[in-house]
């Protein structure tokens, strides 16, 4: 597939005496120069036309202009501020044309069906207010096979590296005559693609508690796509632009720039200054190393930068690159110039010559649902760890642990009384001289004796089925020794348990005495095992005074 990206053109211009020299260069070293007049009567124009923007628009979003107060403009405001920005686009469309001819024409030649991109280098401030992306080199071709971005004059770091998944932050300033309500709902949007996190003042910060907030979030390691900035900004000659954080703190791009360049290091591709005044702030971050910056280079009103905002991000949220999206929003201000009269060439878009144009990743219909390896990873385990044989293994592995830890310390629990397991195995059977017949069911007299033996215990369990009568006598003495200290065997039968006879009159506790086999182990009981549990369960519930009380009733 034929590669195509922009290929990069360079213009630079810089002021010498009267004259604007001009310098072209391309493909393997090619150069072309250039000289024409310094624009004298298109500076003054634009003088003309900044003066009647600022009186138009109040509310700005920097802090030298801005008044605190956003006020509906005059009728008489709006039509010498619509005169002026006629005058102003004319002029500047002349100028291009005409006395950039020659220029113009030797970046068409370089046209040969694919992108051009021209990276405009302006060394002097007035030259570099003008709105140079108005220049309609596109006429007669398709959008955008023409895109011209600006560059600062020096460029010391190349552009930080791709990251897969999109993390933006967004840091909200001081909003002193500001609602930045609607920065904040249109950056919300984008929740769908990708990561949004926002920080910035509150009424509770001291200085130094909002700079550590707003620094230790930018070299967050985890790193970031796109840093968004809304509130109020300013040019400065020696520091590169400066921020307003909060009311009366600000933090100048210079002091910023070392946690910027850990930001960098973790993979941040482009900002975004919804703010006043950006060409000083713009240049010093590509020339740290930033892909791309977009900044207004005006003050701009409250109303037009939410207005830029939403379209902006709607584009971007489209699969719009920042530079497409930034088109996008400046026809949207210029298609609506009742709301946002003179506005649509306010911002410019600086780029590093060796970043390629972020992009928010795709994200198409049924395709972003799927998960990732690490969340298909996530749910792979979950859904294991649901299955019955899975359990097993885990409560398996836990138990095996617990024992071979508790025999390896000693700690064998905390009990008032000693345990004592007395087992009636052939070698008493022997002792007592119990004949054959006694043995199977075993002789009641016998048990009574045994439990007779254990008066001063606090529960009693006989792992017996009572299910058949013997005499009478033996069955009597069974029941009278029985008290409410003793808990039988039972056995399941089909759902419920099948204790003794109730002939017998036994009233004790009943626990089943079933295991699996194989591995011969009591199963795990039910979550409320109160009236169906193994009787070793029983036994141990009989310790707890919030226990149900002991007896059942005596058909059970």
């Amino acid at each position: 597939m034929p590669d195509r990206s922009p290929i990069p053109i360079q213009l630079t211009l810089q002021k010498v005496d009267r004259l604007c020299l001009l310098e072209m260069t391309w493909g393997q070293g090619q150069r072309a120069s250039f000289s024409v007049p310094y624009p004298e009567e298109l500076i003054a124009l634009y003088d003309q036309w900044q003066a009647a923007y600022l009186k138009f628009y109040r509310g700005m979003r920097g802090r030298v202009l801005s008044t605190g107060i956003t006020t509906a403009p005059t009728t008489d405001l709006r039509k010498p501020l619509d005169q002026a920005d006629q005058a102003l686009t004319e002029a500047m469309g002349t100028w291009l044309n005409s006395q950039l001819y020659d220029l113009r024409s030797r970046i068409l030649q370089q046209y040969q069906g694919q992108p051009l991109r021209l990276y405009l280098t302006i060394a002097h401030l007035p030259l570099a207010r003008l709105p140079w992306e108005t220049w309609d080199l596109n006429l007669g071709l398709p959008a955008q096979s023409i895109q011209i971005v600006r560059a600062p004059q020096n460029i010391n770091a190349p552009p930080a590296l791709k990251r897969r998944k999109p993390r933006i932050l967004a840091i909200l300033g001081d909003d002193t005559g500001l609602d930045l309500a609607g920065d904040r709902n249109a950056l919300t949007h984008l929740k769908r693609q990708a990561e949004v996190v926002f920080v910035g003042w509150k009424t509770t910060d001291t200085e130094q508690t909002l700079l550590n907030r707003i620094t230790s979030e930018i070299v967050d390691p985890r790193g970031w796509d796109l840093l968004f900035f809304a509130g109020h900004s300013n040019e400065t000659t020696t520091t590169g632009g400066e921020l307003s954080l909060g009311p009366n703190i600000t933090l100048s791009i210079r002091n910023l720039a070392p946690k910027l360049r850990i930001a960098l290091s973790h993979g941040l591709q482009a900002a975004v200054f919804n703010s006043c005044r950006g060409l000083n702030i713009a240049e010093s971050l590509i020339d740290l190393g930033l892909g791309q910056v977009l900044v207004m280079r005006e003050p701009i009103h409250n109303q037009v930068a939410v207005g830029f905002l939403q379209a902006f991000l709607a584009a971007l949220g489209d699969r719009a690159d920042i530079y497409g999206a930034m088109v996008a929003a400046q026809a949207f201000l210029t298609n609506n110039p009742q709301d946002y009269l003179a506005t649509g060439s306010i911002a410019s878009l600086f780029c590093h010559p060796g970043a390629q144009l972020y992009q928010l990743p795709e994200t198409k219909g049924w395709r972003s649902l799927l998960p990732n390896r690490l969340e298909l990873a996530a749910l792979a385990i979950a859904g294991i760890c649901t299955l019955p044989v899975f359990q097993d293994a885990l409560l398996n592995g836990r138990t095996l642990t617990q024992a071979l830890y508790r025999q390896t310390t000693g700690q064998r629990g905390l009990v008032a009384k000693p345990i004592v397991l007395v087992q009636i195995d052939s070698k008493s059977i022997q002792a007592w001289n119990v004949p054959p017949h006694e043995i199977l069911p075993f002789n009641r007299s016998r048990l009574a004796e045994v439990v007779k033996k254990a008066d001063g215990a606090k529960v009693v369990g006989l792992d017996f089925l009572f299910g058949d009568r013997t005499t009478a006598k033996a069955d009597g003495d069974l029941v009278r020794t029985v008290g409410r200290n003793v808990v039988v065997g039972s056995s399941i039968g089909g759902g419920k348990l099948v204790g003794p006879n109730p002939a017998l009159g036994l009233q004790a506790r009943q626990g089943y005495i079933e295991v699996e086999t194989p591995p011969l182990r009591l199963e795990m009981p039910p979550r409320n095992c109160t009236l169906n549990c193994p009787i070793a369960y029983q036994l141990a519930g009989r310790k707890s005074p919030a226990h149900p009380p002991l007896f059942g009733n005596a058909d059970r």
